[in-house]
């Protein structure tokens, strides 16, 4: 595993909040796969890296700890039907050790702030006790835990990311969060009633405003 000190991104994909203030993805090629750095700015474009994906260099790893992704395509979202120009998405697909990995990534503006959507899936044909996204955290964001969601505090302001049902009538956020070391990161432990082969999704928010969370806890710090 690595922690990837990046050379110039390949591609970038950006929410900006009405106040100006906004969430970046930079997309970085390591060999031939893609990793993702997450950077939050202020409407002067005064920049801060809040997470890194750690990758893994093998493809021969069972369960790696982030997707391993080899493929990316950007995609407009304009609505042929209300002519709204909407923010590009992204798609990254790849595979390797026992999986097949998807992750879309699509910015969002709501209630005025600027949003992240992450959703990923892996096809398995057999059962890890958990899948992941690891993330290093950025030497200048601050942790705090709240319910179900975590409050990255920085000297830009506060960031809230929050694990997400698959859909509004799910129930259940789709993973659980964990900091440990300088690292973050996302588990969507598999259930009794996964069977394989299966494809397994979950989803995650990053924001440029905090949230409390919800009475129920998914996050865990060890």
């Amino acid at each position: 595993m690595t922690r990837i000190f990046t050379p110039t991104p390949i591609a970038s994909l950006t929410a900006v909040g009405q106040d100006g203030c906004g969430l970046r993805v930079e997309f970085l090629q390591l060999g031939n796969q893609f990793a993702h750095r997450i950077l939050a700015f202020d409407a002067e474009n005064t920049a801060i890296s809040l997470l890194e994906t750690v990758e893994t260099l093998s493809t021969e790893a069972s369960w790696p700890p982030s997707p391993v992704l080899q493929g990316l395509n950007t995609e407009d979202l304009r609505s042929e039907l209300s002519q709204t120009e909407k923010p590009l998405s992204a798609m990254l697909m790849g595979s390797a050790g026992k999986g097949h990995w998807s992750l879309s990534i699509e910015p969002r503006q709501e209630d005025k702030t600027a949003q992240l959507l992450f959703d990923v899936a892996c096809r398995v044909k057999s059962l890890p006790t958990a899948l992941t996204s690891t993330y290093t955290i950025g030497e200048s964001v601050e942790i705090n835990h709240s319910g179900s969601a975590l409050r990255l505090r920085t000297p830009l302001g506060d960031y809230c990311l929050e694990a997400m049902p698959l859909d509004s009538s799910d129930s259940q956020n789709s993973c659980q969060l964990h900091t440990d070391n300088g690292r973050l990161q996302l588990s969507r432990e598999t259930l009794t009633t996964d069977t394989p082969p299966i494809t397994l999704r979950w989803c995650y928010q990053l924001s440029t405003s905090h949230t409390t969370g919800s009475s129920r806890s998914n996050t865990k710090s060890t």
